[in-house]
């Protein structure tokens, strides 16, 4: 649900994306893992205390961040086959 406007989203206009973001994202993932077998790892960022995969991760995070006003909010949730960019990050986290 988005609080801000008192709507809930339609799981069922979704969840196609949604398990199309997952694939992505799992499969961004492997060729990741598959590019680090065969490539040194880079240096540590200086001052950031994450791993490299913490890093992918809040990257993709990221990716998804962002507002929008309420009239947005609202058109999307009516004619968007796609959840709002925060609720797509939340279904992906375990």
């Amino acid at each position: 649900m988005l609080e801000q406007i008192s709507m809930k989203i339609n799981g069922r206009s979704t969840k196609g994306e949604n398990i199309a973001d997952n694939g992505g994202l799992k499969q961004a993932y492997k060729a990741y893992k598959k590019y680090q077998q065969s490539h040194r790892p880079p240096p540590r960022l200086p001052g950031v205390n994450l791993t490299h995969d913490q890093l992918f991760f809040l990257n993709y995070a990221q990716i998804w961040c962002g507002t929008m006003n309420d009239k947005e909010a609202v058109r999307k949730l009516r004619t968007s086959e796609h959840s709002p960019g925060p609720i797509r990050f939340v279904s992906m986290s375990p």
